[in-house]
């Protein structure tokens, strides 16, 4: 699908960023950034362009903070992201054309805390929620507060990380759902369950975003 691509400069902090908006966006995603330069991975690109084909937006920026305290105190490297994300959100729901389409948040890795810290924080700019790999007990209590309907992606190979998300199920309020993803062994299998992800993720926003504040 043809997109229009703009680097842009958000909020106060102006954060790098690329927006890319099919025509009549049904709904926008922001990814919260895992790592720096996040959103220039290929996966995360490649992962976009298949959310693009369901009519959905997207919204890549880097957080312009170090991450060289990641690994002492990784808590509060999610919490500095989770701000950034809050700040983009604001930005967005601000800009002429998108105001009124509803925005998910879509994180994996690392970024999947950040992004249920960010929908606890804004939920009023947050209609959806989808996070690949995460480590939601990292978000605390904080998920208590995540009424978003959202969406948990799983490798089948990590058993420790899935019961971390079966027992994040039990403290998010609202519609939730748990689903496992076949580990890749191969390229052409690391492919197959790229494509299942998008999949999922773009059935979940497509279903889950209140199309009705679209004009």
């Amino acid at each position: 699908m043809n997109c229009v691509s703009d680097n842009v400069h958000i909020g106060a902090l102006g954060l790098p960023g690329t927006l890319e908006l099919p025509p009549h966006p049904i709904g926008m995603v922001v990814f919260v950034p895992g790592e720096p330069g996040s959103r220039f991975n290929p996966q995360q690109q490649y992962l976009a362009r298949q959310l693009h084909a369901f009519g959905l937006g997207t919204l890549m920026f880097d957080d312009g903070l170090a991450r060289h305290a990641t690994k002492r105190n990784p808590v509060l490297d999610i919490a500095r992201v989770s701000a950034c994300t809050a700040e983009s959100l604001a930005w967005l729901v601000a800009q002429p054309g998108v105001a009124r389409v509803p925005v998910g948040l879509y994180g994996a890795s690392t970024g999947a805390a950040a992004a249920f810290l960010a929908a606890a924080r804004v939920p009023e700019h947050v209609q959806a929620l989808v996070a690949h790999g995460g480590r939601p007990d990292l978000a605390g209590t904080h998920l208590r507060r995540v009424y978003a309907p959202t969406l948990l992606l799983v490798d089948d190979d990590d058993p420790g990380l899935l019961e971390l998300n079966r027992h994040a199920l039990h403290g998010l309020p609202g519609v939730h759902r748990l689903q496992t993803l076949n580990a890749s062994q191969n390229a052409a299998q690391a492919l197959e369950a790229l494509n299942t992800s998008a999949t999922l993720t773009g059935s979940w926003f497509q279903q889950h975003l209140p199309q009705t504040l679209v004009h």
